[in-house]
């Protein structure tokens, strides 16, 4: 074999290399679909270019306590309550996806059951520069609750490049009987 077919069974073998890794590497439709992370930690702010956000505590219980309804909500899982402060920083907005995901990916969204949207902070209209104090209430089983994150999003539809803030939660007290949502309160 001569020394040129060598070099270009080399130069094939390199070009080939070549292909495949970059093609690894290689943005897929998915990737380009998800919303872009602004990583937190829970008790600081976290600061999304359309919406700030802190968590303060997380509380888990059976029943359910909404301000000015009755009977208290019950659930045969458990009621893990978020306790936060949200602020817009441009626009008038509104919340269009929270959800709580373990650490097996599955994803727990806060809940649309009656009445609890018109107190909880996912039914608020946030002005911009107004810090808003409310709860966000998830019905998940409080054993997936462990190495858990809350996952926020302005836009709950178009999600690509949107924002997200995603803080870990920092574990709750043990389990109430109840629990009470905070109504979201500027």
């Amino acid at each position: 074999m001569n020394r040129r077919r060598v070099i270009d069974i080399a130069l094939t073998g390199v070009v080939l290399v070549a292909i495949v890794g970059l093609y690894r590497l290689t943005p897929t439709k998915a990737d380009f679909q998800q919303p872009v992370q602004v990583n937190g930690t829970a008790g600081k702010v976290v600061q999304t270019p359309r919406f700030e956000i802190t968590v303060e505590a997380v509380r888990v219980g059976k029943k359910l306590k909404v301000p000015r309804t009755r009977p208290d909500r019950e659930t045969s899982t458990s009621w893990v309550v978020v306790d936060a402060i949200v602020t817009a920083r441009q626009d008038p907005m509104h919340l269009g996806s929270v959800f709580i995901r373990n650490t097996d990916g599955v994803q727990y969204r806060a809940t649309n059951r009656n009445a609890i949207s018109r107190v909880d902070l996912t039914g608020f209209e946030f002005q911009p520069g107004i810090p808003v104090r409310g709860s966000f209430a998830i019905e998940m089983p409080a054993d997936q609750l462990a190495g858990a994150r809350l996952e926020v999003i302005e836009n709950g539809v178009f999600t690509a490049l949107e924002p997200q803030a995603t803080i870990p939660l920092p574990a709750a007290e043990g389990e109430q009987p109840v629990v009470e949502l905070k109504e979201a309160t500027a």
